[in-house]
């Protein structure tokens, strides 16, 4: 079976740790329930992945899901998504992907 959730050539770069709650640095459990949690919503994402709104403002095809205070930013890619970008929902969105 074909992977249905793949990362983008950004992905790494966008993720910096610094974008992640400090109490990650002091909470592996805190840190690994929140990496479940994300990766729990690319699985959906990736049999579901008209789910998110459409964000062409951002760039376009750009889909966007939140998953509590971040928004994983990502395109259709047969057979399902290529996740670009999790970011914290309060970032400058336009300044991250060059806006």
């Amino acid at each position: 079976m074909k992977e249905r959730v793949l990362k983008g050539p950004g992905f790494r770069s966008s993720t910096s740790t610094s974008d992640w709650p400090t109490s990650f640095w002091h909470n592996e459990s805190s840190a690994d329930r929140f990496i479940d949690l994300l990766t729990h919503h690319f699985r959906l994402l990736g049999d579901a992945p008209y789910a998110g709104p459409r964000r062409d403002e951002l760039r376009p095809a750009y889909r966007s899901f939140p998953v509590g205070e971040y928004l994983i930013l990502y395109r259709v890619a047969e057979p399902g998504v290529c996740i670009m970008h999790v970011v914290p929902g309060r970032r400058n969105l336009e300044a991250l992907v060059g806006h």
